[in-house]
């Protein structure tokens, strides 16, 4: 691994060495929605774990994929799976913000009918 910096994941500081230890359960798509969000923004921002990753890519297809035919591009089948989980986290941001929105809505709507119901009780 070439660096050893952290970058930073909506509030919280995550390392290369963490990040690295996810590498195996990134390209079995076991990660938990937390840490897709964390390895998504870190390797977004870090250029030394995004070329680190290529080479642990291309052990780890070459050890787990016996079977394969190695005529495909490995970069390419990497890059499959950073679309898919850059999909995963936009898509998770995305209920989180509809659901807020939703929860906003609704409150509004309830304050505005208490406001409503306490002016015809007082004018009664």
């Amino acid at each position: 691994m070439k660096g050893k910096g952290s970058s930073p994941t909506s509030g919280n500081m995550i390392n290369c060495d963490e990040i690295r230890k996810m590498y195996n359960r990134f390209f079995e798509n076991k990660l938990s929605p937390i840490e897709k969000r964390k390895f998504y923004f870190h390797m977004k921002n870090c250029e030394a774990c995004r070329e680190d990753i290529k080479d642990e890519y291309n052990f780890y297809a070459a050890f787990n994929d016996k079977d394969k035919n190695y005529d495909f591009n490995i970069n390419d089948d990497l890059k499959k799976k950073f679309m898919i989980l850059e999909d995963d986290v936009v898509i998770g941001d995305n209920r989180l913000y509809l659901r807020y929105t939703a929860i906003s809505i609704i409150i509004t709507m309830l304050l505005f009918l208490t406001l409503v119901l306490a002016i015809r009780f007082v004018f009664k």
